[in-house]
């Protein structure tokens, strides 16, 4: 197993959407899986590949610092 963090934006996409499309009954909806893999082009982005294979992935997005607020 290897883990590398120094991909092209779009082999980060590639290897989203080919996990998630791996787990339909958790993200069976199409058009949030497209974008979340539009968003891993853009996040800190790390793929465990086992051979060339790509198995798992991990991409961490910031939390939101926006307060609430009431009317």
């Amino acid at each position: 197993m290897r883990i590398s963090s120094s991909l092209p934006a779009s082999q980060c996409e590639s290897i989203c959407l080919s996990v998630l499309r791996e787990l339909p009954s958790w993200f069976g909806n199409e058009a949030p899986v497209l974008d979340y893999a539009k968003q891993c082009r853009t996040l800190p982005f790390w793929a465990a590949f086992d051979g060339e294979q790509a198995v798992g992935f991990i991409a961490l997005k910031p939390p939101t610092h926006s307060p609430a607020k009431s009317a």
